[in-house]
């Protein structure tokens, strides 16, 4: 699960609070060393504001996103990714210019 990647800079502490669990369930279930039942996994995806196929690992972040976007969107994307980090910095200097940011 990506519970670790998810939780950030937050404390195991101030989760587990909100997810009326012990820090050390939270731990444990970030540690791999137990695993939530289903729902559980479904309050800690709600609480992170994610798909379960997302906190589960079974889709990439990239899949994720991808899939909500319209055909314009996914052609812009797929032109961006082979591009090295410059030339996406280069696009992303040009997307904010255009948009006023």
């Amino acid at each position: 699960m990506r519970l670790k990647e998810l939780r950030g800079n937050v404390t195991q502490e101030k989760i587990a609070n909100d997810l009326n669990i012990s820090q050390k369930v939270y731990s444990n279930y970030e540690t791999g060393f137990s695993e939530p039942n289903l729902k559980k996994l479904i309050e800690i995806a709600d609480y992170f504001h994610v798909s379960l196929d997302y906190l589960c690992e079974h889709i990439t972040e990239h899949q994720f996103q991808i899939g909500h976007l319209d055909e314009q969107s996914k052609e812009i994307m797929s032109l961006i990714q082979p591009l090295d980090k410059e030339g996406k910095a280069k696009v992303i200097g040009y997307i904010n210019g255009l948009s006023g940011n």
